[in-house]
């Protein structure tokens, strides 16, 4: 399992990849950049002062060059886009185009919000997995170590008392047993590498939150999950362009960068330019696919006037939907890892005490 996420989550390490492990400060330094930005002060003075009080020395290295980039008349999207390692394509995306479009601090805020937002998917979907792979993992560990040291004794045993062959129940899982302990080292590295696995998941590095990512797009609950928070995210992103005046052709292009999902990046695309061939949104027949339901109907159904508005509002919705499938998901597999602790618990007590009953049952039954 390590083995398939790793690639997922980079190999490569690079430079200064564990000055921002903890996602709150990359939140915390896009906050401060938009205040800023929203201020008027000088960008290269106010990113320098960040740098001096940092408390990672190679953060602050970093602080320091895009500071002097941005001085030389860098845009700030390059000059963040030089450490990749460390600020995302999907963040710096965000800010392409923006300081021409005179909208670098809204720009600001929502590569804050999208920031904030992912951090807060990965952990509600770290919080929903802990419980059940918790689970499964102590009921795994218990049946593995039965099956190697006590089970393939106790079976023999069993085998020499009862008479006649044992319960077919019985037979399959002294069996299973007995290939645990032929296989032992085939077994053990299995469960070393999945326990790894489940670490490297649960704490907080940039490559846990990677792989957690990548999991929101293959896991069926999370991926409907994830597909309600890119929905809200394009929808908030117009909202906002839409309130500073921006052109719908340029807001959509706009969005169409931001989304993580190539699936629906294409649609986008296709809207925008439909858009700025003169066709109104309602008649593109990319309008549903690009956008969703939900920002669909506001773009085709709202005033210009109260647009923006209106997709804030759509923007709040979704997300909320998005929370309450991450805590069905979150459900539905505690369920499911109980289920499947109680199914594993009753085929090993049954295997192990049908003999014996059924050996009680003869005794006392003729009279011993």
């Amino acid at each position: 399992m390590v083995w398939v996420l790793w690639p997922v989550a980079g190999h490569v390490r690079f430079p200064g990849e564990d000055c921002v492990n903890n996602a709150s400060q990359l939140i915390e330094f896009y906050r401060q950049l938009g205040l800023l930005a929203h201020s008027g002060l000088p960008l290269p003075d106010g990113i320098r002062g960040m740098a001096e009080t940092c408390g990672s020395r190679q953060f602050a290295q970093v602080l320091a060059c895009i500071a002097t980039d941005v001085e030389s008349g860098v845009p700030l999207e390059q000059a963040l886009g030089k450490h990749r390692h460390l600020f995302p394509e999907l963040h710096t995306s965000l800010l392409r185009g923006a300081e021409q479009r005179e909208v670098l601090p809204e720009a600001l805020d929502e590569v804050m919000l999208v920031a904030e937002r992912n951090c807060q998917m990965g952990m509600m979907l770290r919080d929903a997995c802990v419980y059940p792979a918790t689970t499964i993992w102590f009921c795994l560990t218990i049946v593995v170590f039965m099956m190697r040291y006590y089970m393939p004794m106790f079976g023999r045993e069993l085998t020499e008392l009862y008479e006649g062959p044992l319960p077919l129940i019985s037979t399959g899982l002294f069996a299973l047993a007995d290939a645990v302990v032929m296989l032992w080292p085939v077994v053990l590295l299995c469960y070393t590498v999945g326990t790894l696995a489940l670490i490297f998941l649960f704490i907080d590095t940039n490559r846990s939150r990677i792989a957690l990512a990548w999991a929101t797009r293959v896991v069926p609950g999370a991926r409907r999950a994830a597909q309600w928070f890119d929905d809200a995210r394009i929808s908030g992103l117009l909202g906002t362009l839409v309130k500073r005046g921006i052109p719908m052709p340029d807001a959509l292009e706009m969005a169409a960068v931001m989304i993580d999902r190539p699936g629906q990046r294409h649609p986008l695309t296709e809207l925008a330019e439909d858009v700025r061939n003169g066709m109104a949104p309602a008649e593109s027949p990319w309008l549903e696919e690009a956008l969703g339901e939900v920002t669909a109907f506001c773009l085709a159904e709202t005033d210009e006037a109260q647009l923006g508005e209106r997709l804030a509002r759509a923007s709040a919705s979704l997300r909320a939907e998005g929370e309450n499938m991450v805590r069905q998901f979150s459900a539905t597999c505690q369920i499911g890892a109980i289920a499947l602790m109680a199914g594993v618990g009753a085929v090993v007590i049954i295997g192990m005490f049908m003999p014996m009953v059924e050996m009680y049952h003869h005794f006392t039954g003729v009279g011993m």
